[in-house]
């Protein structure tokens, strides 16, 4: 993903992001980026917030040293993303990072929750795509499936 600009890693995503995200929702969202002490040398999470507080949040998380991505949105999905792209949708990168934003913004987003003490357990995400939708589960290894929980589905809105 290195340019002949010498531009780093972070540097070519955050400009990908401003031109094709940010600007085309500058009306509707608040950015926040933010320096990340992790264990790699620059990480940054730049932070997509709605003015729709029935929105999701999306936020990228860019480190420079591995060149990798995850996208973390809704109250507990995450994707992380590769540069061949076309991992859950048919777009090389970074398309597929922004294809998969616009989906999100666009309100195509919806999470089953579960609580067990006021603690996610389980979140089955599903995102609407025009072809077809992309489903992520997430399981907390330490829960008795037997026990009660309290569920609760969430479908966000656009940011429009």
């Amino acid at each position: 993903m290195k340019n002949l600009k010498n531009k780093s890693f972070i540097e070519e995503i955050s400009e990908i992001i401003k031109k094709r995200i940010i600007e085309r929702y500058k009306d509707v969202i608040s950015v926040k980026v933010e320096d990340v002490k992790g264990k790699y040398k620059i990480e940054k999470i730049i932070k997509i917030i709605p003015l729709n507080e029935k929105s999701s949040n999306v936020y990228i998380h860019v480190i420079d040293d591995i060149e990798a991505i995850d996208l973390f949105f809704g109250e507990c999905t995450t994707l992380e993303l590769d540069f061949s792209g076309r991992r859950y949708l048919n777009v090389a990168f970074p398309e597929e990072l922004i294809k998969l934003c616009d989906f999100i913004i666009q309100g195509n987003l919806k999470e089953e929750l579960w609580y067990k003490d006021n603690k996610i357990v389980k979140c089955i995400s599903e995102i609407k795509t025009e072809n077809k939708p992309i489903k992520i589960k997430y399981f907390s290894g330490f829960f008795n499936p037997l026990c009660r929980f309290t569920k609760k589905i969430i479908v966000y809105s656009p940011y429009i």
